[in-house]
């Protein structure tokens, strides 16, 4: 640097703050740079060449302590506002999947349900019906047995024509046979 700055000396470029002492932001080559780029304007617009004369940088705009805490304390609250909405989302796709799931186990158990009440429903049909089959056949036997002498009996007998009797052992060993095995 000491060589640059004694030879842009000698080519007559001063300090832009002469009465300051030479710095990184003080010293010739800023000077030099300037004249560069004004040299370089001039050659673009003789050539019809539009250039923007503001120079801009590619750098971070410089911060201060604070500001940089700042930016960087805002830049996590970015990435967590992110990850928040991330898990909110698969938060909402999960309740959607286990209401779902909810209303599944809703109509399995309701199918469950009723298939138990049809189960239910035929073997109490099917009791009751063994139960009347053995009445009749009591009363039939009862009927039948000729040793034995009920009150009832010779009731049944003379209210029931024998053609009667005859169905209804036929239509009860049908049924017993159909329903009981």
């Amino acid at each position: 640097m000491p060589q640059q700055e004694k030879a842009l000396e000698a080519l007559g470029f001063e300090l832009p703050y002469p009465d300051k002492k030479i710095s990184k932001t003080n010293n010739r080559k800023v000077v030099f740079d300037a004249k560069c780029r004004e040299i370089l304007f001039d050659i673009c617009e003789k050539r019809g060449l539009h250039l923007d004369k503001n120079p801009e940088f590619g750098q971070k705009k410089h911060f201060e302590k604070q500001e940089y805490i700042i930016q960087k304390q805002n830049e996590v609250l970015e990435k967590k506002a992110a990850e928040l909405s991330k898990m909110q989302s698969q938060l909402d796709e999960m309740t959607l999947k286990v209401e779902e799931l909810d209303t599944l186990v809703d109509e399995v158990a309701e199918s469950a349900y009723d298939k138990a009440v049809e189960v239910v429903t035929k073997t109490v049909q099917l009791e009751t019906m063994k139960a009347d089959l053995n009445q009749v056949e009591s009363v039939s036997s009862m009927l039948d047995d000729k040793k034995k002498n009920y009150p009832i009996k010779k009731k049944i007998v003379a209210e029931t024509p024998k053609t009667d009797k005859r169905i209804i052992r036929r239509r009860s060993r049908i049924i017993r046979s159909c329903y009981c095995t």
